[in-house]
């Protein structure tokens, strides 16, 4: 990717060119020069701040950009920055619109008709991770990489057999690849050591972790009661989905405050007890016999009610708690008042649009602890670095791991002695720091 064009200098537009800065030009576009000031002043981008559309392409060389990105607030500005940008020749064009109209079902039109490239629903992104965790009982966040052949799950560690236990001493067929203690992320050596409470990254082969064991506590197989609070885009999305693939027994229920949303809501979903009524009231979760559900999805529009609704939910012994933020700051204090797990669209945005950035060298990225750490999924080319010697003889950067490898299609935990091979696919995690020292071990670069 040589050149691209960054239109919203927002927390996406920010952290899209914070990663794709440096190696490449990149132009940051923005109508409020005070949103700018960052970039220019700590990114190596360019800024420019916007007054009319074409002209602003014009000044920006769009006709020599291999990829626009539009991350504005207003859904017509990113289409419209868009088609522009088509129609003076740039390459790929990305759009963020949170319009449901523009779903599935009419993505096809808008990349042949339109010539937009990638059209991304935050909203729906968000649902789509509330669900697999949902799938995935007391997980904090779970991820799969290596088209679903490995998975990464983030615990809380509470059990008696693992706490106080260094990583040499753990017999795990998974691989422990962070421990975050507070506000340190820290990849583990041999002789680190677990403490209570220390939220926990495994990355291993789909399907074969033991969670209990390492929780602690009792782990439900399956969720069977799930309630959800606000049936705006990301609830009505979740209880969709929920619905579609419901198992024997589930009970699904969705509280909606607006009284002509909630008709919307109980005539589209027909496996779904639709109840109107305010969510984030103590009265009302109790009435509605949500003490001791297995699961409350809290996805209003506002950061402040989710998490008072996850408040209340525990205080009704709710055992999982799941919460939609737009506020990545908020996930501290979410955890401090005992949410299990917070979803974040605008991570999720960036991380999709850095795929299609890094397209061709890595099949998949993923953004954890609030964009603090990467997950990098790619096939490792010849002559990486990475290949010359085992990995205890490597000396991979710092704050980084190589968690996983698949070969001849089988998913490998790595050792000290194992040696990568070109061809290799593997998963990595790394500090958001480290990310370029191992773009350049991993010969991705």
């Amino acid at each position: 990717m040589r050149a691209g064009i960054v239109i919203g200098a927002g927390r996406v537009g920010f952290r899209i060119s914070t990663s794709w800065g440096g190696s490449h030009d990149v132009v940051l576009i923005d109508s409020d020069e005070h949103a700018l000031r960052p970039g220019s002043s700590l990114l190596d981008v360019m800024t420019i701040k916007a007054t009319e559309l074409r002209r602003v392409l014009q000044e920006a060389r769009v006709d020599r950009a291999d990829l626009l990105v539009a991350v504005t607030e207003k859904d017509e500005v990113n289409i419209l920055a868009c088609l522009t940008a088509k129609l003076f020749g740039a390459g790929r064009t990305v759009a963020r619109v949170r319009n449901p109209e523009y779903s599935d079902e009419s993505r096809a039109l808008v990349h042949d008709q339109l010539g937009i490239d990638l059209i991304i629903n935050p909203e729906l992104l968000a649902a789509t991770s509330i669900v697999r965790l949902l799938r995935v009982p007391s997980a904090i966040e779970v991820g799969y990489f290596a088209d679903g052949q490995v998975e990464m799950i983030g615990l809380r560690c509470t059990s008696p057999q693992f706490v106080g236990r260094t990583m040499q001493e753990l017999a795990l067929k998974s691989l422990v690849v962070a421990l975050v203690r507070g506000d340190e992320v820290i990849i583990p050596r041999g002789d680190t050591r677990i403490e209570n409470g220390d939220l926990v990254y495994l990355i291993g082969q789909a399907g074969n972790f033991e969670r209990s064991t390492v929780l602690g506590e009792h782990t439900p197989a399956r969720i069977r009661t799930v309630t959800i609070v606000g049936g705006g885009e990301t609830g009505s999305a979740v209880a969709s989905a929920l619905s579609r693939t419901r198992t024997q027994g589930l009970s699904l229920k969705i509280i909606e405050k607006d009284p002509v949303r909630a008709e919307w809501l109980a005539e589209r979903l027909p496996h779904t007890l639709v109840i109107h009524g305010d969510g984030s009231g103590f009265d009302l979760l109790e009435a509605e016999h949500v003490r001791g559900s297995d699961a409350l999805v809290a996805a209003t529009g506002k950061d402040e009610t989710n998490m008072l609704v996850a408040m209340v939910a525990k205080r009704l012994n709710v055992q999982e708690t799941i919460i939609r933020l737009d506020r990545e700051e908020y996930a501290s204090i979410a955890e401090a008042i005992g949410v299990d797990a917070t979803v974040i669209p605008r991570l999720l945005t960036a991380s999709t649009i850095l795929k299609l950035l890094r397209r061709g060298k890595v099949h998949d990225v993923a953004f954890v602890q609030q964009g603090r750490a990467e997950v990098i999924d790619t096939v490792v080319p010849e002559g990486a670095y990475l290949t010359q010697k085992p990995l205890s003889q490597v000396a991979f950067p710092t704050g980084a791991i190589v968690a996983m490898l698949v070969r001849e299609g089988r998913a490998i935990v790595p050792r000290g002695s194992t040696q990568v091979q070109t061809g290799d696919r593997v998963v990595v995690y790394t500090l958001h720091e480290a990310v370029s020292e191992v773009e350049k071990a991993l010969g991705i670069a």
